[in-house]
């Protein structure tokens, strides 16, 4: 199920079907809750530190269940580890942890 996340000024509590699919999938999907620019903002500054991307290898590391989403077994999978202490670059990701438009869902 995708929801299209109401504007800032409404109440925005998670519906019946989104609490029963978010348990269900264990996520859902908010359309429509990040700006062009902040969409932008955030892949710049991932892009900006692709250089200090690892690979997760060790079968320990991989925090993925066998299946699609676990890759070839001969892939890890890659993590950007630190991305809330990049100074300037993170502070697109610091206001996603308490995005107006999110946090209902974060506490529902």
């Amino acid at each position: 199920m995708t929801s299209t996340v109401p504007t800032a000024t409404a109440t925005v509590e998670m519906s019946d079907d989104e609490k029963y699919l978010f348990d269900l999938n264990g996520y859902i999907i908010l359309r429509g809750v990040f700006t062009p620019e902040e969409v932008a903002e955030a892949n710049a500054s991932i892009d900006r530190h692709l250089d200090q991307m690892m690979e997760r290898i060790d079968p320990e590391l991989r925090n993925t269940k066998a299946g699609p989403l676990r890759g070839d077994e001969s892939k890890g999978r890659k993590d950007l580890g630190g991305i809330l202490e990049w100074g300037d670059d993170s502070k697109i990701f610091k206001r996603v942890l308490a995005h107006e438009r999110l946090v209902p869902y974060q506490t529902a």
